[in-house]
């Protein structure tokens, strides 16, 4: 009898379930996706008026003691929230393209708009490295 049982169960255990009869199988929906924002071009000149909050890239010390300087050229993605999101990096010295990029990434901006609608913006900064101060 305690084999018919075990085997009974084993057996249930390894059907698949099915809905009861007359009831539709439920679907997961996937989540209602929200229109990814317009984005714009604009120049690194005319972004940088509406640069609220910048952070100074560290000048790495290997750098100072040889004297280099540079000019660092980002590519960089600004959200809605005028947030940056995304930078790539472009052109210039390399040993100043990761101290630039940490910089950037924390930089914030007026949002942008464009016809009164949020947009991202996709624009150039460039950031010099000097000695001279």
């Amino acid at each position: 009898m305690r084999i018919l049982i075990v085997s009974a169960l084993c057996l249930l255990w390894h059907l698949p379930l099915s809905p009861v009869q007359g009831e539709r199988p439920t679907q997961e929906k996937p989540a209602p996706q929200s229109p990814a924002p317009p984005r714009v071009t604009v120049k690194g000149k005319e972004m940088r008026k509406t640069l609220i909050y910048k952070v100074n890239p560290k000048y790495p010390s290997v750098a100072m003691h040889q004297h280099l300087t540079g000019t660092v050229n980002l590519h960089v993605v600004i959200g809605v929230d005028g947030g940056v999101k995304e930078v790539e990096f472009v052109s210039g010295p390399a040993i100043f393209a990761q101290p630039t990029i940490d910089a950037v990434r924390q930089w914030k901006y007026k949002p942008p708009k464009a016809n009164g609608q949020p947009v991202e913006v996709d624009t150039t900064v460039e950031v010099e490295f000097s000695l001279v101060q």
